[in-house]
């Protein structure tokens, strides 16, 4: 029940978020709406779960790791303003944008132990030798 009607909420938030932002911003007001009504369901998805239960999604990695992508993407998008829009600046953007990611997490230590049983699972499903990958993210953990 508490499901369906926190799914309704946020489809009359959707709603009348399109209606008030759409006409102002176009479709980045549709983004807009939208994206909040998912953060919206979400967290009152998190609530009712630690109220029932105890248990909160919101962990020091996956706080550091929601800080950091925030961060960078502020980042990105601030000097993605300095250049002009093409399809080659934002392959380059994105690939950077994986690269200081990728790193960012590696010296925050945000890699963990399940992140380990996660690519011994594809290994084992895709009957690749990942190894060495495991052993170099031993020393991050």
């Amino acid at each position: 029940k508490f499901l369906m009607l926190y799914f309704l909420i946020s489809a009359v938030t959707n709603i009348s978020l399109n209606i008030i932002l759409i006409p102002a911003l176009g479709a980045t007001g549709a983004a807009i709406a939208t994206a909040s009504s998912f953060v919206m369901v979400e967290l009152l998805m998190a609530v009712k779960l630690y109220t029932t239960s105890g248990i909160h999604p919101f962990t020091k990695t996956y706080s550091k790791l929601t800080i950091l992508s925030i961060l960078l993407i502020s980042i990105f998008y601030v000097v993605k303003n300095l250049f002009a829009a093409t399809f080659w600046i934002l392959l380059v953007f994105f690939s950077l944008f994986l690269l200081i990611y990728s790193l960012s997490i590696l010296f925050t230590r945000t890699f963990d132990e399940e992140d380990i049983m996660m690519m011994l699972t594809i290994e084992k499903r895709l009957g690749i030798n990942l190894s060495s990958v495991k052993r170099f993210l031993k020393r991050f953990i």
